[in-house]
Order: structure tokens, then C-alpha cells, then sequence
């Protein structure tokens, strides 16, 4: 028979395999991008940061329509949404943040919030379903407390 702590140990190394088959990435620390990829037009990523009240938040992506890539190269176009974690939008379904362009009046800018409480926000990133999608492929999202793109290295 098993003892307590043989089956702890086998519990603990069953769960860690499992998370790390599962393909999960890092979550995004700020300025620095945390790359993805969406393998068919029905799939969906999340990823999570911890956001404190009344701090300023813009998060970008690279993907299809970004200045710097190439169309060939295996982006995925992408829309990205917001939300805490209890359900509550922070914003809808959006391309912004894909753009070098930092101009805080362009809708090709960062996507941005103020968080309204402490939590965790969850960026919900799906392939673009609009005709004129790029489709699948891979993408990265950063987030960042200014309006500067992370560099991309």
C-alpha cells in the first residue's frame, strides 16, 4: 500500500504534466510579449495580469496586420477582448494594438484601460472572423503601463 506522501508527490507530478502539456505560455509581464498561437479559426487563447486600481494599461499584439510582418509569415489576424476575472467587460472585441503607431488617438494604437478595482484581467485573444481575416497562425501580446510598443527583439 501507498503511503500519504508517495501519493502527494505522484499527485503534484501528475498536475505539473498536465499543465505543462497543455501549452500554456508565460503570462504577460510588462513590456515584454508572451507568444501564441491559434491553430484554426474556432480557437481562443487566454491570458492573465494582475491590474491595480486607477493604473493606466494599454495591450498590443503582433500579429497579421502589424507593421513589422510579413504577410507570409505564418502571423494570425487577430481581435483581442478584456474583462476581469468575475465577468465584468472591461473592453469588446478590438484590433487595436497591433500598430507601431503609439498615437493614444488611433484606433490602431494599444488597446487601453484604467483598472476600475484590484484584480486580474483576462485578455481573451481569437482569430479575426471579419472576411478579409488573415486566419490562424501565430501571434504575441504585451502589456505595458505606458503608451510605448514593447520593442520587438
Amino acid at each position: 500500500m501507498m503511503n500519504k506522501h508517495r501519493l502527494l508527490g505522484v499527485l503534484v507530478i501528475i498536475l505539473v504534466l498536465g499543465f505543462l502539456m497543455t501549452g500554456c505560455e508565460l503570462e504577460p509581464k510588462e513590456d515584454v510579449w508572451v507568444k501564441g498561437t491559434l491553430s484554426n479559426y474556432s480557437d481562443v487563447a487566454f491570458h492573465e495580469f494582475d491590474v491595480v486600481s486607477g493604473k493606466k494599461y494599454y495591450v498590443w499584439v503582433r500579429e497579421y496586420w502589424s507593421n513589422s510582418v510579413v504577410v507570409a509569415d505564418g502571423f494570425a489576424d487577430v481581435v483581442i477582448s478584456a474583462k476581469y476575472k468575475n465577468g465584468d467587460v472591461i473592453f469588446a472585441e478590438t484590433n487595436a494594438g497591433a500598430n507601431k503607431n503609439t498615437d493614444a488617438t488611433n484606433t490602431w494604437g494599444a488597446s487601453n484601460f484604467t483598472a476600475s478595482k484590484n484584480g486580474v484581467v483576462e485578455i481573451k485573444v481569437s482569430v479575426d472572423q471579419d472576411l478579409f481575416s488573415g486566419g490562424p497562425g501565430k501571434y504575441w501580446v504585451a502589456m505595458t503601463t505606458s503608451n510605448k510598443r514593447p520593442s520587438e527583439k
